[in-house]
């Protein structure tokens, strides 16, 4: 990245044991920016932060769903902190859609999203150095953010409603078609 280059990136998991705003104070790096789109017991945190780390964490509080895509046209990447329980990583299909790289916990529900290395990359859960190194690693790499940006828009589309609603269509029309199972 460009040392004259400011670098917003976007969370939105406040509550998360492994907080970003502790993961941009590892990053040590004035370049980059962190917005969290959210709020919750960090806000404290943030507020705890010497003055060089606090002006570069911005919480913007709760956020409109109809507004995120203007955030995360504001930013340059992803990065989601979650350390489990994590059904599913929708924030992670989201973010990809709006052509954001995504740096992300190696957790289950987020490796099913992300192919680390191919379309994201997926870091050590609870890790904050890592999660700082992953995004210094997209930001300072301009060819790797557009390989990841272009392959998780791609892998956003396949979890687009249109595309799993027929995937679902599809897999009971088989089981229809095929009958009940045979007993043995």
């Amino acid at each position: 990245m460009e040392p004259s280059r400011s670098s917003r990136t976007a969370s939105r998991r406040p509550r998360s044991p492994t907080r970003p705003p502790t993961t941009w104070a590892a990053a040590r790096r004035d370049d980059l920016r962190l917005v969290v789109a959210g709020d919750g017991p960090q806000r404290v945190e943030v507020d705890r932060l010497g003055d060089g780390d606090r002006g570069r964490v911005r919480m913007l509080g709760t956020v409109p769903h109809a507004e995120l895509p203007g955030v995360a046209a504001a930013c340059d990447l992803y990065v989601g902190p979650a350390t489990g329980g994590e059904s599913f990583g929708v924030v992670l299909v989201e973010a990809m859609a709006a052509g954001l790289p995504v740096v992300a916990s190696d957790i289950p529900g987020y490796d099913e999203v992300v192919r680390d290395g191919v379309d994201g990359l997926l870091v050590q859960p609870r890790n904050p150095a890592a999660l700082a190194v992953g995004a210094a690693r997209v930001l300072d790499d301009p060819a790797l953010a557009g390989r990841l940006t272009a392959a998780g828009r791609d892998r956003a589309a396949t979890f687009d409603w249109s595309v799993v609603v027929e995937a679902v269509e599809d897999a009971y029309g088989r089981a229809l078609h095929a009958g009940p199972p045979s007993l043995r």
